[in-house]
């Protein structure tokens, strides 16, 4: 699930992420308070499914592990892009 693209327990191929969508997670998560919660606590699933009731508030269908992993992995291409320079 390289770019938000893969299969779901149930087999059903979830929908890549649109770059407006994808920017609206990076806001979300982003954000003082999220932040601080995150680094702050051990068990973060209550955390994503906050970041993926705000997505899903405004239009957007996700799961919290949809979002974990998509921020995972845009972490880790900013950490591969920083590399190289």
């Amino acid at each position: 699930m390289a770019d938000g693209c893969g299969e779901e327990a149930s087999g059903q191929k979830t929908p890549n992420w649109g770059y407006y969508e994808a920017i609206f997670l990076v806001e979300i998560w982003a954000d003082e308070e999220i932040q601080s919660r995150l680094s702050a606590m051990v068990r973060k699933h209550n955390i994503w499914d906050n970041i993926a009731a705000k997505l899903n508030n405004n239009d957007y269908k996700r799961t919290a592990s949809q979002c974990k992993t998509k921020i995972h992995n845009l972490e880790q291409k900013y950490k591969k892009a920083k590399d190289l320079d």
